[in-house]
């Protein structure tokens, strides 16, 4: 693997798009994590929105999608709150994995559902980020119950074969800096 790949490995993994919505899954290992993209085109164009997802809870998702012992069903809910701050406006990014085959099985064929929500947020003492309010803009995407097994499949053949390597230089320079600061004992 080359620096450049190191540094510029954003490249979708998996991407779904119906009549009037799009979706991207897309690697960011390099800083631990997954993004997801969702937007809207059509009669209704959304604009795109993005969220994080952090590898480990990448990892529980992908398990409790696949778990054939007790697979998802209707109020199945997986819920990641993040965000950032920039130049002293906090923003708060929901993203949520929901099964919900819809009242009288209305969405049966697409019972899976994908949300980004975006609005503003208050930064906690513990440096995370919390909701203020409703979010201000929401995509989401629904997807068959086939599609998402696949993107979970997708995440962990991803996770598999790539996370091993970035995990490596991320280790090598986190040392690299340890040995720096051991060898210099000014440099806190």
């Amino acid at each position: 693997m080359t620096t450049h790949e190191i540094q510029n490995p954003d490249y979708d993994i998996w991407s779904h798009v119906t009549l009037s919505r799009y979706a991207y899954v897309i690697s960011a290992l390099p800083i631990g994590k997954i993004k997801i993209a969702i937007g809207g085109y059509g009669k209704k164009v959304i604009p795109m929105l993005s969220a994080y997802i952090p590898v480990p809870k990448v990892r529980l998702l992908i398990h409790r999608i696949l778990d054939s012992v007790n697979p998802p069903s209707n109020g199945f809910s997986f819920e990641v709150i993040g965000g950032s701050s920039r130049d002293g406006v906090v923003e708060s990014r929901i993203l949520k994995f929901v099964f919900d085959a819809g009242q009288n099985g209305q969405f049966a064929s697409m019972p899976w559902r994908i949300v980004i929500g975006i609005g503003p947020g208050k930064l906690l003492e513990t440096g995370g980020i919390s909701p203020i309010g409703k979010p201000t803009s929401v995509a989401d995407i629904r997807l068959s119950t086939d599609d998402m097994t696949m993107l979970a499949l997708e995440l962990e053949a991803h996770l598999r074969h790539r996370q091993g390597t970035y995990e490596y230089h991320r280790i090598r320079e986190q040392r690299e800096r340890h040995a720096q600061r051991t060898a210099d004992p000014d440099a806190a």
